[in-house]
């Protein structure tokens, strides 16, 4: 779990620092999910498809290129191989993904392009069901299902209605529920 956070932070610091904000993947517009529903892929991408159909997913729409994931290593956490994508003609500037040992999806984080604003908090779930951790942060617990693991859905943003960027991972806390 440790490992797995470690990761996730340092793609955060990467393209934090490379001058983007950070993003998600859905048409302005779009409706609201129904109260106690919440947005659990990035370009149809979700937690546990295989590396090779997110790969087929997002290679239409841009270039990927592996992170090193040293600082992770030396710290002895689990290993995780950690993609880039660089979109082109999307509302988003950059999807990163984090691929287990098992050659699944275990970690998406995804970063809308400057100035661009395709995705409302309220698009991602009702606000009512998040805990809002700081002026503009969002984030939803999704139970574990039939089939389908526990998630953590969070979105982030400098603007009020706006997110800069949305990430989705394995929930790995127990009991699971909403509010949390």
């Amino acid at each position: 779990m440790i490992g797995r956070a470690i990761a996730v932070g340092v793609i955060a610091i990467l393209l934090e620092s490379s001058g983007f904000a950070s993003g998600a993947s859905a048409a302005a517009g779009a409706p609201a999910p129904p109260r106690g529903a919440v947005k659990v892929d990035v370009f149809g991408i979700r937690i546990g498809m295989t590396e090779a159909e997110a790969r087929r997913r997002l290679a239409p729409l841009g270039t990927r290129r592996e992170i090193e994931n040293e600082a992770a290593e030396a710290a002895g956490a689990e290993s995780m191989e950690r993609e880039l994508w660089t979109l082109r003609a999307t509302d988003f500037g950059f999807v990163a993904l984090g691929i287990g040992e098992d050659g699944r999806v275990e970690a998406i984080q995804a970063y809308v392009r400057p100035a661009r604003r395709p995705l409302r908090y309220r698009e991602i779930g009702s606000l009512a069901d998040a805990r809002k951790l700081g002026y503009y942060i969002f984030r939803w617990v999704v139970p574990e299902g039939a089939g389908s693991p526990g998630l953590r859905v969070e979105a982030r943003g400098t603007d009020p209605e706006f997110l800069g960027s949305y990430s989705i991972v394995r929930d790995q806390r127990r009991p699971y529920g909403l509010n949390q």
